[in-house]
Parts: C-alpha cells; structure tokens; sequence
C-alpha cells in the first residue's frame, strides 16, 4: 500500500479481523480507520502507533472486552466502540487522547462501573454509555469533562 499515498479513509468493515492491520507506511497519512464489524479482541497501541493523523476510529461489533493499556497518544477526535464486550476499563485509558478526542460512544457493552475520574478528557464534547450494565455513578465520575454537551446513559 506504499504507493497509495493520497489515502486517507480506509474501511475494512464485516471482514474476519482479529487485529487492527499493519497498512505500512501509508498508516501515517489515514484519517478515518473503520473496523466495525470485524473479530478483534484488544486495542494494543504498537498496532495504532504508526497512524499519527488518525482523527476518527471504528471499532464497534467487535469483541473487545477490556480496555486496559493505555491508549496511544493520537490525534483522535472521534472514537467509537459500541457493541463490544467491554465490561472493564482502567483509569488513565484515554488519557492521551485529553487534548483531541470530542465524542466517545461506548454503547452496547458490558460495563458496570465506572472508575471515578475515568475521563479525564476536557476537551470532550459528547460521551455515550447506552445500553451497558451501569448500576451507580459516583459523584466524581465526569470530573474532568469541562467540555461535555451531551451525556448519554440510557438503558442501563
């Protein structure tokens, strides 16, 4: 894909994927990743390193259960992983995503708590939590969502 340097969306959606692909150099220049639909299992950072303009990712209908390492730093705006099986995350997992990342969708997963100060993104305009297993919310678990226009939790 090396000649393919004017690329900048790629969508790899309902294919057999169980990791986010190496596209080689070319990775440097994507904007929009979409692996909706695919079988990955973890979010590793080597495999999201070499994609420094990615400003939207997809990686919802996947069965990514747990989000643990912490994010790459990237220049990400829009991040969505709806209907996974996320039933855990780490405090400090989107950490260096702080100063870009706008929308968060985290529908349709398994999650039932969520650590207090778990987003410390200011700059997050929109978070979406639908449809998870959320049975309380402690008084400091959107400290540090200045930004944020819209929360939704429906249905949990």
């Amino acid at each position: 894909m090396s000649h393919l340097q004017s690329l900048r969306e790629v969508k790899l959606n309902n294919n057999e994927l169980e990791t986010i692909p190496n596209l080689g150099p070319v990775s440097a220049n994507i904007t929009l990743l979409s692996l909706a639909g695919n079988r990955i299992v973890e979010i590793l950072p080597e495999h999201l390193k070499e994609f420094q303009s990615l400003e939207t990712l997809d990686l919802s209908s996947n069965n990514i259960s747990e989000l643990q390492t912490a994010f790459p730093a990237l220049q990400l705006k829009y991040l969505y992983l709806n209907s996974n099986r996320v039933t855990s995350m780490e405090p400090g997992y989107f950490d260096n995503l702080a100063n870009t990342l706008l929308v968060l969708k985290l529908n349709r997963n398994r999650i039932s708590a969520i650590p207090p100060k778990m987003f410390k993104l200011p700059q997050l305009q929109h978070l979406e939590l639908n449809r998870n297993k959320i049975k309380n919310v402690d008084g400091l678990t959107f400290q540090g969502l200045g930004a944020l226009k819209s929360l939704k939790m429906q249905r949990n």
